[in-house]
């Protein structure tokens, strides 16, 4: 051990601390612990090491002084040695990071705090002290509360070492107690009084604090007051504002000097060498304790400074500005206070001051402690939970370390402990502790090895372990920020770091010290900071060679270039919880819910899309829509940094593929949304890649790989069942008919459903395989168990069915329908309020004319009594109670009834009407409603069994396909079909004269070849004078071409025995003027030679077209051809006769002898009009004539007794309005189904008027009534029949 020679201490009597020397110093002989509480200028910093030399300590170990600030501890130890009269170097040295000016025969040693915290790690008994002053110890930064726990430990075990602790203000009492009660000695202090000043709130309401601060220095000025003038400010930011300020005030005469901890060393020591002219030191609280600077006299305090927290739960470091203690107020006020008399003018009122804090809050309680977690470990200190620290952190913030720690693979759960909360420290973990750097950046390097760029990424962390090098004047900053471009790399900040060392390096090989201190000064770069930089590096580099991890020879720019994604995947191992995902524009979403906004400083920030966007804000007034950036999709962040929002820090650009590789355990992979994808015949489920709780991936996987039996389940139900796989396997065909006839099968028994069935299938299925989620696994299975064949899942019929216990025939629920000689199945289903409910009957399209509504009625003879049931409700009331109940009587009526083709109504009012005496109405059973479950589904399918329409209406399904034949036949549709085009080839024949065409078939089917329901009728079609055999897709269109074309066929059959008839019509012309009613002789020509051809060349049968018929046609045309123009005559001469005596008596209604009656003209044109011809059959014009002589009888009564007319016309009145409805119904005045009851009406009114001229057919009011209804009944059945075929198609 070395006996070092003991300076003798000097004293002067100018300072507090020398009036308590003689008890201090005995106080520390007799003590191992003192706790020194000075006030500020109380001189206990350079003093106290002078008291424990004159305690004959410093002989055989340092007396060693921590100050919180490097700038603190050479300031500290140069005035020592000063007022010692020693070199500085010598006796008296200092230690700091990178920097050692002590010696061998060094007895006092004044260090920063991490220097005696590194030693203790070293040397946890610190064998090379006798004595430690633990300055500042108000502050609580963590290095100095872990520094008290440690020395709490020692004292037990070196008795001999004397603990100093010194503070200006402190909590005496706490840290008297964690010292078992150690002595405490309060000294006094500053000699010069000191004047404080408060603003109140209501003079400043108007402006911050950076205003007042300038009003407050310029008022000094003004007043020409003496001394210097230091200014607390919060941040570096708010130094470059109040300078910029002050420029442009009378404080531009003084010399306006930044103090701040990113300043270059030699910038800070200006503030200790004063000048000729005042000055005014603009400093953060890096001069709130330990500095004396000379001069001041004046302090202006905000009351404000930037701390740093720590989230432990979000990982974010926030840089807030807060309101300082009271405690720090106060040593800002001492800083004034020691050199002469002073004046604190503090921004803020003195009840704001009064509400603050006593004291600091401790860093250990706004700190990362991963670091001090991971080497208390190593070096075996013990649990954090348990260390003696002066106030033990919280357990949010010890779980959010380990938590870290576990993250970066440091530490692992500890299985031999029963706490879930306890870790040992891993391999990995105790390289770590070895490193003095953040775990973060040492995992960074220990990954390095593996991706082979270690020398590029120790650069990188030795630069991250360093304040930014890049210096950034305000003054410059425009110069700065050109000149820090070159180093810029487009997709990383990161490697913005290693081209600054790069650039660095080149230039150190070549440029003395002096030229190298002027590039770094003209590319702003802080030379002080890029010498520390080297000393990290080489630090490290010795650290790595102890693990046998030796760096390559540095690299090229180029060449890390090219190794851009091993240093950023060694990068992103240690910063796992600082990736994020671009949202929009520079908006990033990270992990733990984060969202921060890139940093405007990065070199990944696209300015010119923020500067358009910015200008697109200010033109419009409101937020422009996002817009589209370079900044890449997927960063890491250096940190997260919160001050005026979330920032994300020192970015690069990753691929999200390497987050997958390197996470590892920490990667939560969550499954969910299992579904049946048609496309790939398989059940997949989203899968998602967590990291801390962002979404890195989320992608589709196949889910038996996850839940077999779940997938299992889903590929039976949609696969298999619901027929999800567009491959039809013979079992899946086997099987899909089998369940067709179950579920009919169930519905006919009436004990179960779709469902059931469906259900039994699955279980079947589900017997027979498992581990199953796709078709093509489905494969797999067979071919490894069954040989490759799917035999093995086809059911049989008793798989799906129960026993039948149901006690119902096949008579009352048949399977089959007999139909022609052939059997339709009947497919029964039990699903109410569906389509398919009841029972469908698949009939081929060549059946759908075949089939009628009574076959229909008696489909299902179980359901017949229920149909007569609620065809019997439907009726009158006083027809219905005289067959109460209706029950019974629904039972009795099936009993008496048999199979029919007649409707099931007709049957139902011929029982009634033989058996029961009721007389019953076709309208009485209009308003029947059967359930739809009664009323057989009818399912029309091509040959090859494809549903073409379906119904429950018969005559409104044969207008559907009626419609679709239309549709098909529009435009060139037909001729498109090549099924149509062969059979019309076969058929169709031009310009016939004769019938030379044989016998073609009524109808030819055609539904199977052309995948329509269409069928070709053959046809006589008229067009321009000439007949043609044509085909036609609907059986009515050939009916109307055949009604025209066939006389004109007929015509040109019989030649010249016909001829003479058209000749023999000039007979006509005999009436003479009698024609004019007509048009004239020209005008009725050629109506009246068709009004006897129609005549002659009638026929009751035209379809099919038989020439047999044809013939029949031709020679009851010649048996009738003789003298019937004579008949047309005589015919035309009484009906024109009659018909001028009707206009006569109109005429002479001008007249007061005029005999007419209300609407007799319109009746005139009803009953004869000019074109009555084409009204009327040749065999109805012998009563037209009678018509109008009842006409005339009416209108010569009515003159004899008005009253007796309107008594009549009251009788007939009902049914003339009742032809306007069907008028109305059909839209026409002559259709064929109104002209019965308009001929019936005239009749009538024959009856009616003229009684003595007699009629044709038996006439009455109910006779009229009842043809009326029927005729309603029929029009309303076509109209509803052509408006569902319209909607349907």
């Amino acid at each position: 051990m070395i006996n070092r020679t003991l300076p003798v201490p000097t004293y002067s009597d100018d300072l507090p601390i020398h009036l308590r020397r003689e008890e201090i110093v005995r106080t520390i002989r007799e003590n191992q612990v003192v706790i020194i509480a000075g006030e500020t200028g109380s001189g206990k910093t350079t003093q106290l090491p002078k008291f424990l030399l004159e305690c004959g300590l410093g002989k055989k170990g340092f007396i060693g002084c921590t100050q919180p600030r490097r700038v603190a501890a050479l300031s500290v130890a140069q005035r020592i040695a000063e007022e010692l009269g020693l070199n500085y170097g010598h006796e008296v040295g200092a230690k700091i990071r990178f920097t050692d000016q002590t010696q061998a025969n060094t007895v006092i040693k004044v260090m920063t705090d991490g220097i005696l915290l590194n030693e203790l790690q070293d040397d946890p008994m610190l064998r090379a002290y006798e004595a430690i002053v633990i300055d500042e110890a108000h502050e609580r930064s963590l290095n100095i509360d872990f520094i008290l726990g440690c020395l709490r430990q020692l004292t037990e075990r070196r008795k001999d070492l004397k603990i100093i602790i010194t503070s200006a203000t402190i909590d005496t009492a706490s840290f008297a107690k964690a010292f078992d009660d150690a002595p405490v000695i309060e000294v006094s202090g500053r000699m010069y009084p000191v004047e404080t000043f408060y603003y109140s709130s209501s003079d400043k309401a108007d402006c911050d604090y950076i205003d007042l601060a300038t009003e407050v220095i310029t008022e000094i000025i003004d007043h020409n007051r003496e001394g210097d003038i230091l200014v607390f400010l919060p941040g570096e930011r708010d130094i470059h504002e109040l300078r910029r300020q002050l420029e442009d005030s009378p404080a531009r005469q003084c010399d306006l000097l930044p103090l701040f901890g990113r300043l270059a060393n030699a910038d800070q020591q200006r503030i200790f060498h004063p000048g000729g002219r005042r000055r005014v030191i603009l400093s953060t609280n890096i001069a709130e304790t330990s500095l004396t600077v000379p001069g001041i006299r004046y302090v202006v305090d905000t009351g404000l400074a930037r701390v740093s927290r720590y989230s432990p739960h979000s990982r974010t470091q926030r840089l807030p500005i807060e309101p300082i203690a009271q405690s720090s107020a106060e040593q800002r006020k001492g800083r004034c206070g020691r050199v002469s008399n002073g004046v604190c003018y503090r921004l803020y009122d003195e009840q704001n001051f009064l509400g603050r804090p006593r004291y600091t809050t401790p860093e250990i309680h706004r700190s990362n402690l991963a670091s001090v977690i991971l080497r208390m470990m190593a070096f075996r200190l013990g649990d954090i939970r348990t260390f003696p620290f002066i106030d033990p952190p919280a357990e949010n913030a010890i779980v959010g370390g380990y938590r870290l720690l576990a993250e970066l693979g440091a530490v692992v759960a500890n299985d031999e402990s029963p706490n879930a909360d306890d870790y040992r420290l891993s391999r990995l973990g105790r390289r770590l502790a070895q490193l003095p750097i953040d775990p973060t950046v040492g995992r960074m390097l220990l990954q390095a090895q593996r991706e082979g760029a270690v020398s590029e990424v120790l650069i990188i962390a030795s630069g991250l372990s360093i304040q930014d090098p890049r210096e950034r004047p305000a003054d410059q900053a425009k110069e700065a920020d050109e000149m820090h471009k070159q180093f810029n790399h487009p997709e990383s900040d990161f490697l913005a770091l290693l081209n600054i060392w790069n650039t660095f390096h080149e230039k150190l090989d070549t440029l003395t010290q002096n030229k190298l201190r002027k590039f770094c000064k003209s590319h702003f770069l802080a030379y002080q900071r890029m010498r520390e930089w080297q000393d990290i590096h080489k630090q490290l580099e010795r650290v790595l060679k102890s693990f046998r991890i030796k760096p390559s020879p540095p690299t090229t720019h180029q060449s890390a270039l090219q190794s851009y994604v091993a240093i950023h995947r060694s990068i992103l191992t240690g910063l796992l919880s600082n990736v994020a995902h671009k949202e929009e524009e520079h908006n990033y979403r990270g992990s733990r819910n984060r969202k921060a906004l890139l940093f405007p400083g990065s070199a990944l920030f696209d300015h010119e899309t923020a500067k358009k966007q910015r200008k697109a804000s200010y033109a419009k007034k409101t937020k422009p829509k996002p817009a589209k950036t370079t900044a890449p999709q997927w960063i890491v962040c250096g940190e997260w940094m919160e001050t005026s929002r979330l920032f994300a820090r020192t970015a690069a650009k990753i691929d999200v593929e390497w987050i997958e590789d390197l996470a590892g355990d920490l990667l939560q992979i969550r499954h969910s949304e299992p579904t049946w994808s048609s496309k790939l015949a398989s059940v997949l489920c989203k899968e998602r890649r967590i990291l801390f709780g962002l979404e890195i991936r989320r992608s589709q996987i196949n889910y038996s790989r996850i839940e077999p039996e779940e997938a299992t389940d889903i590929f039976i139900r949609n696969g298999l069942i619901e027929g999800g796989i567009k491959e039809r396997p013979k079992f899946f065909e086997h099987n899909l008919k089998l369940q067709e006839a179950a579920e009919s099968e169930l519905a006919r028994r009436r004990s179960g459903s779709a469902v059931w069935v469906e259900d039994k299938l699955f279980a079947f299925y589900q017997k027979r395989i498992q581990a199953v989620g796709s078709f093509a696994e489905l494969k797999g299975y067979a071919k490894k168990h069954h040989g490759g064949s799917l035999d093995f899942l086809k059911a049989e019929e008793d798989d799906l069915l129960p026993p039948d216990d149901s006690g119902l025939t096949t008579e009352d629920f048949p399977r089959a329908l007999e139909l022609g000689g052939s059997e339709i199945p009947l497919q029964y289903c039990n699903l109410p309020g569906t389509e398919e409910d009841g029972v469908t009957l698949r009939l081929p399209l060549s059946q759908v004319d075949v089939i009628g509504q009574g076959t229909l009625d008696w489909a299902v003879p179980g359901h017949l009594e229920e149909k007569i049931e609620c065809l019997l409700r439907a009726l009158p009331k006083h027809i219905r109670i005289r067959l109460h109940p209706l029950k019974e009587r629904s039972s009795e009526m099936k009993a008496k009834l048999m199979p029919s083709e007649r409707p099931l109504t007709e049957q139902v009012s011929e029982v009634l009407r033989c058996d029961y005496g009721i007389e019953t109405y076709n309208d009485h059973w209009n308003k029947a409603q059967l359930p739809e479950h009664l009323k057989p589904r009818i399912q029309i399918e091509n040959i090859k069994g494809e549903t073409l329409v379906q119904s429950r209406d018969l005559d409104g399904l044969r207008q559907q396909l009626r419609s679709m034949r239309k549709q098909a036949a529009v435009g060139d549709g037909l001729d498109a079909i090549p099924a149509w085009q062969q059979v019309a080839s076969k058929y169709e024949r031009e310009n016939l004269t004769s019938w030379n065409f044989g016998e073609p078939p009524e109808s030819i089917d055609l539904s199977g070849e052309s995948g329509l329901p269409l069928k070709a009728y053959p046809a006589l079609v008229s067009e321009r004078g000439q007949i043609h055999l044509r085909l036609l897709p609907d059986r009515d269109l050939a009916l109307q071409f055949t009604t025209q074309a066939w006389p004109e066929l007929a015509e040109q059959s019989m030649g010249r025995d016909i001829a003479w008839l058209r000749r023999d019509l000039k007979e006509l012309k005999k009436l003479g003027i009698l024609l004019v009613q007509l048009g004239g002789y020209e005008v009725i020509k050629d109506p009246a030679w068709e009004h006897l051809r129609k005549h002659l060349f009638k026929t009751e049968t035209l379809l099919p077209l038989r020439e047999v018929n044809f013939q029949k046609t031709v020679q009851y045309a010649a048996n009738i051809s003789g003298g019937i123009v004579l008949k047309l005559f005589e015919h035309l001469k009484t009906i024109l006769e009659a018909r001028e005596a009707v206009l006569l008596l109109l005429e002479q209604k001008k007249t007061r002898q005029a005999i007419v009656y209300p609407g007799m003209r319109a009746h005139l044109e009803q009953v004869a009009p000019p074109d009555l011809l084409d009204h009327y059959e040749f065999e109805e014009l012998e009563h037209v004539a009678r018509y109008l002589k009842a006409m005339t009888r009416r209108a010569q009564r009515a003159k004899e007794s008005t009253q007796r007319d309107i008594e009549k016309s009251q009788r007939v009145a009902p049914f003339e309005d009742r032809l306007k409805v069907l008028i109305a119904l059909t839209g026409k005045a002559n259709t064929t189904l109104i002209k019965p009851y308009r001929i019936l009406l005239e009749e009538f009114k024959v009856s009616i008027y003229a009684q003595e001229l007699g009629t044709a057919q038996k006439v009455s009011e109910k006779r009229l009534e009842e043809l009326a209804k029927s005729i309603t009944t029929q029009l309303k059945r076509e109209v509803a029949i052509a408006s569902k075929a319209s909607q349907k198609t």
